[in-house]
């Protein structure tokens, strides 16, 4: 597979922001309202709130690199910084980036794997993640790794109110 996993330095943060939104904006921006699309964009990936999310002790980013090009990234959170506390004692995947041109080449389940075994080493048993209604795809491809629905919450996207399903997998 010729990658490695490794938490994203401070000296890469702004490759992870570009990659943050360029995936984000790649994935979704056809689904949704433009003015409340770029409302959300602005606000969630800009240089001060990632740096603010870098820091927080309860959070991590890494980084999947191929020939030392940032491709895809994994946002973990450890119980007080999770979007969602219906799941303590639990591992947060709040984010798996991937680059479009490297979709389907079974990182995702690689970043999956690389977050149970985060869990593990922290002595937590399940782990937990959003995923929006909307998004067929995905809600497949969690299922296959072995993720059950559990709830859901409102994501905001600007002023509109969406739907995550709120997936959960025992360790």
């Amino acid at each position: 597979m010729n990658v490695i996993i490794k938490e994203i330095p401070l000296e890469h943060l702004d490759a992870l922001l570009k990659l943050s939104r360029r995936t984000f904006i790649n994935s979704y921006a056809h689904l949704n309202d433009p003015v409340n699309f770029q409302v959300f964009i602005d606000k969630r990936f800009n240089p001060e709130r990632i740096r603010n999310e870098w820091e927080n002790p309860s959070s991590s980013f890494f980084g999947m690199y191929k020939y030392n090009a940032l491709i895809a990234l994994l946002k973990v959170n450890l119980t007080p910084a999770q979007t969602n506390d219906r799941f303590p004692d639990s591992l947060e995947i709040e984010r798996i980036y991937i680059q479009k041109e490297h979709k389907r080449n079974g990182y995702g389940k690689v970043l999956i794997d690389y977050a149970e075994n985060l869990a593990k080493e922290h002595g937590i048993s399940q782990i937990w993640l959003g995923v929006w209604s909307k998004n067929p795809a995905a809600i497949k491809f969690y299922e296959y790794c072995g993720f059950k629905k559990l709830g859901e919450h409102i994501f905001k996207v600007g002023n509109e109110e969406q739907i995550d399903f709120l997936f959960v997998k025992k360790l």
